[in-house]
């Protein structure tokens, strides 16, 4: 009798859990922009890595001659006007290949020898002379180097870090930037900075501000306070990330 009432009296001491309290409306909002958030930041990701393997990287023609004289480089594009040694102009073209995980273009300029042995040349800024025919010049070095002929491309006026922007990127970095100002403008209110702020910080300060955005505007790990950047200030900080990441 006396240990089933000790039984009893320690069943009744221990603590209850409480029953979990169901999500509300606010807490269902806030998780929904949090996924939100961890798409486009996957999305910028993806971005990011798809852009940096597939646009041309500028290259140096010279580094191009030497991969091809070791062969270490086996295919490459030429694009631009064909070479006319008797009309005795010159012509630019540019050389595509394949370093790596890498895509480069150089730019170069063929002169016909007989203009060169009257003088050098002064090619515009970024370019290389080369005396005669761009491919005579990579199939001596290899006689089995695979060039391709092509049309010049024409790049828009877009470009990230420098780099010229494909139609077909730059659509989806339009779409990206929308879905992300519609996280700035409709989302959670923005820790450690107005909405103004990271606006600022996003489109003047871009990439930087945009990947400070998506990284430390969601609630910190353990907040401490809630003193916020305002607009004013963020815009002289975006003006300054942009002039040294351009720079």
């Amino acid at each position: 009798m006396t240990s089933g009432t000790t039984d009893d009296q320690a069943l009744r001491a221990r603590p209850r859990l409480a029953p979990l309290a169901p999500l509300t409306w606010e807490h269902q909002r806030r998780s929904g922009w949090s996924w939100l958030r961890l798409v486009v930041v996957v999305g910028w990701l993806v971005f990011g890595a798809g852009y940096a393997v597939t646009v041309e990287h500028p290259g140096s023609y010279d580094d191009l001659v030497s991969r091809v004289s070791a062969g270490d480089v086996q295919q490459v594009t030429v694009r631009g006007d064909a070479y006319d040694e008797a009309g005795g102009g010159r012509t630019t073209v540019e050389v595509a290949w394949r370093d790596g995980v890498l895509r480069r273009v150089a730019t170069v300029l063929q002169v016909p020898p007989a203009r060169l042995a009257r003088g050098p040349v002064t090619p515009p800024s970024g370019t290389s002379v080369v005396s005669g025919k761009v491919i005579t010049q990579l199939t001596g070095l290899q006689p089995g180097l695979d060039v391709t002929r092509a049309e010049q491309v024409h790049r828009s006026g877009w470009t990230i870090f420098g780099l010229p922007m494909t139609s077909w990127w730059r659509w989806v970095g339009l779409g990206l930037a929308l879905a992300t100002l519609w996280l700035l403008v409709s989302g959670p209110e923005p820790w450690r900075g107005t909405r103004w702020a990271w606006f600022w910080l996003m489109f003047l300060g871009s990439p930087v501000g945009l990947a400070a955005f998506l990284v430390l505007a969601g609630p910190p790990l353990s907040p401490r306070s809630h003193r916020r950047i305002t607009g004013g200030w963020a815009f002289l900080l975006a003006l300054l990330i942009g002039s040294v990441t351009q720079s």
